[in-house]
Parts: structure tokens; C-alpha cells; sequence
């Protein structure tokens, strides 16, 4: 966080504001938003409970955009229209995709920082974890599609 406020600060970017609380107690008053985006995070909430809980931060036909889990889809859009929003938009990112441009740069990093900490036990055993994430994925790459859902409160 503090990183991200000094860049803020050194683009002039004084409206953008950094918080650090939980999801399950966010502190703003109703209608706060004209839109909120969801990277992955609605995940640790669970999807409903998420819709529900941020509804009232979003002023009268403000948008939420929610990146998630592809699985489950016909019923998160079943969801959505049950929770007051309408779906304006959605598009998959597919499971090649994640594997291209995110798992093979990702491996090939970790596959460096596990030779440059060769020592490091706490670093070894990071970089593993993260190499059985990785394994998982290989194992059942198209369960791993995510989604982006646009919508609008209704």
C-alpha cells in the first residue's frame, strides 16, 4: 500500500484514494459509487453474497464489474437478475489464455527466483507452492476459464 500511495502521489493523482479493510466491513455510506470492479475478490465472499452486499454502495444505475470463476455460470446469471442488476456484458477468458499470458511467465519467474534463492527456505517454499498451483492447473486447465461479468443496478 505504501508504494501504491507514493506512485499516487508522484502521477498527481490526488482523487485516488487506498484503503485497507476488510470486504466484509467496507465503511461508505449507501450510493457511494458510480461503479465498482471486482478483481477476483468477490470470490472470498461467494457470488450472491457479494451482488448483495455491494448493491446499496452503488448509486441508482451505477455498474459493477465482476471478474470470477467461470464455473457455475448459468446459475451466477440466474443470480444476477435475482439480486436487482441487469447483465449488460460478459466475456470468458479462456483457459488457453490464462495459461499463455499468465502460467508460463509465471512459471518461468519462479523457476528463476528458485535458482536465485537457492538458500532461502522461506523463498523455496513459496516458489513450491506456488509450482503446485501451477501443476493443478495443468491438471484441469479448463476448469480454470474465468469470466467478466458487466452489470447495472436496477
Amino acid at each position: 500500500m505504501d508504494i501504491l500511495n507514493q506512485k499516487i502521489e508522484d502521477m498527481g493523482l490526488e482523487q485516488v484514494k487506498t484503503l485497507n479493510c476488510s470486504l466484509f466491513d467496507l465503511p461508505f455510506p449507501d450510493e457511494s459509487f458510480d461503479i465498482i470492479w471486482s478483481e477476483g475478490s468477490i470470490f472470498v465472499m461467494g457470488f450472491e453474497k457479494g451482488l448483495n452486499e455491494w448493491k446499496h454502495l452503488l448509486k441508482e444505475q451505477g455498474f459493477l464489474v465482476v471478474h470470477d470463476q467461470y464455473q457455475d455460470h448459468p446459475k451466477k446469471l440466474e443470480t444476477i437478475r435475482k439480486c436487482g442488476y441487469k447483465l449488460l456484458n460478459s466475456f470468458v477468458i479462456s483457459h488457453q489464455t490464462w495459461e499463455l499470458d499468465f502460467y508460463q511467465p509465471y512459471e518461468n519467474h519462479l523457476q528463476r527466483l528458485k535458482e536465485e534463492y537457492k538458500g532461502n527456505t522461506e523463498v523455496q517454499q513459496t516458489v513450491q507452492k506456488e509450482i503446485h498451483e501451477i501443476s493443478a492447473f495443468k491438471e484441469d486447465s479448463e476448469s480454470l476459464s474465468s469470466i467478466f461479468y458487466v452489470m447495472e443496478k436496477m
